[in-house]
């Protein structure tokens, strides 16, 4: 919740697209979490759901 309102307070300053993701890269650094291309995401997009047994 706290970078939510941290972006929402900088994005009037970020002019480009490069800029404003240096300046995500800056904030999940400043929070101690290692910035991941999205990339690097599963496919599934089910990581961490607990799926009950049939």
């Amino acid at each position: 919740m706290v970078a939510v309102l941290a972006i929402a307070a900088l994005l009037p300053q970020f002019k480009t697209l490069k800029k404003f993701e240096a300046g995500l890269a800056l904030i999940a650094n400043a929070e101690g979490a290692a910035p991941r291309p999205i990339s690097a995401a599963p496919e599934s997009g089910l990581t961490g759901l607990v799926t009950p047994k049939a």
